[in-house]
């Protein structure tokens, strides 16, 4: 087991843990926010006929070109979704509208502005330009039949979603989502809804947990709330294992009540790491038996927050195929000393046009209120030494 690495070595070493959970078939309107696991194929050509790009008339475009007709005799009119059995002749044309099908008879659709209606006649405006295949959209211009129109691997957005439907995916096979436990520790730890005494608090990181994992588009399979009792955790912790991933917050430093390492190492979990040089989360644990990969993070608030966005977070998104947050680097509003020798995470707000980041007053990982008015974190590098104002640091959003 490694202790007291960088962040690097610890995101590095999560990385290689990283595994997908399988796959699914869901519906096609419970696929959103979802990974595609199969590429998905044009099903037919797309548009899958030459289809009216505008309300006009369809003529044959040799006629204004080579015959030099400007007035055309409305035969039919077409609608979206409507076919006609005519043939148009010399001089004849079709009233259409956008969406129609284009009978293979016309070549051109002139916009409606550009002509002048007077019962079933259409005079097309003098200084019209026209051309073969002018608004029309032509079948298969899109996609062609059996053309790879999405890989696999694509999160499934509205966008997607709209294509899916299109090619008449009603049901999508999507990766599995893993299933999460939480596990909340601590004799100070109560419930939402108990009446706290002066000296326990109530259970914030798991909701904090619920909502990260949320916006990850993961719900949680089930959570616990347990005392500093070794077998009460055992017992928690066992129930816990059938997951793919648990999450204890509490129970990781050196206190004499601190248990989670030994529960979990008894319990056949092998560790990874534990200790990085981070503040706040520097006792976060991390291991795996080879179906469960569990994140011991440390019960502070802003510990569980942060260590959950630089480590847990991309984990869980390797693992669903979706890419990870990109880096983003954006300027510090004002000069900041460094105040200790680990990567600092400190809440900030972005301030001004472009974007700079405003380090906010707190008072250490315990501090629940000072977050309520952060965008996000940024990243104190340990061995950058003071910075000035202007200096670009990495900048997470929550």
């Amino acid at each position: 087991m490694k202790q007291f690495i960088t962040v690097q070595e610890a995101q590095q070493l999560i990385a290689q843990e990283a595994r997908g959970w399988g796959t699914e078939t869901v519906l096609l309107q419970n696929s959103f926010q979802r990974t595609l696991a199969a590429t998905i194929m044009a099903d037919r050509d797309y548009p899958p006929f030459n289809r009216a790009a505008m309300d006009g008339i369809a003529i044959r475009s040799e006629d204004f070109l080579d015959l030099k007709l400007t007035s055309f005799h409305i035969v039919a009119e077409l609608l979206a979704g409507t076919s006609t059995p005519h043939i148009l002749d010399a001089g004849q044309c079709f009233r259409i509208m956008t969406g129609a099908a284009v009978p293979s008879c016309a070549n051109a659709v002139v916009k409606i502005e550009d002509c002048v209606l007077k019962d079933t006649t259409a005079v097309i405006a003098p200084d019209t330009k026209i051309r073969p295949w002018l608004n029309i959209a032509l079948q298969g211009e899109d996609a062609k039949a059996k053309q790879a129109i999405l890989q696999k691997g694509t999160l499934i957005n509205a966008t997607v979603l709209a294509a899916l439907a299109s090619v008449g995916k009603y049901e999508v096979s999507v990766l599995k989502k893993p299933s999460v436990a939480i596990i909340a520790t601590g004799n100070e730890i109560v419930n939402v809804d108990a009446a706290a005494k002066p000296h326990q608090i109530r259970n914030s990181n798991t909701y904090a947990l619920l909502g990260l994992l949320q916006s990850l588009g993961i719900e949680v399979t089930q959570h616990h709330l347990v005392d500093d009792d070794l077998g009460r955790l055992e017992q928690t912790l066992q129930a816990a294992m059938g997951c793919d991933v648990v999450i204890i917050t509490g129970g990781v430093s050196m206190g004499t009540a601190d248990y989670v390492p030994q529960v979990l190492e008894a319990n056949g979990v092998r560790p990874i790491f534990h200790k990085v040089k981070i503040k706040p989360g520097k006792p976060i644990w991390f291991g795996s038996n080879g179906y469960t990969t569990v994140f011991a993070l440390p019960g502070n608030p802003m510990s569980v927050q942060t260590t959950f966005q630089v480590f847990v977070a991309p984990y869980l998104q390797l693992g669903m195929q979706q890419t990870p947050k990109p880096a983003i680097y954006l300027p510090l509003a004002i000069a900041k000393k460094q105040r200790v020798a680990l990567d600092e995470y400190f809440p900030c707000t972005l301030v001004g046009q472009p974007s700079s980041v405003l380090p906010l007053p707190h008072n250490g990982s315990g501090d629940i209120i000072s977050n309520i008015a952060a965008h996000g974190i940024a990243r104190h590098v340990a061995d950058s030494g003071n910075l000035a104002a202007g200096v670009a640091v990495e900048y997470i959003a929550w």
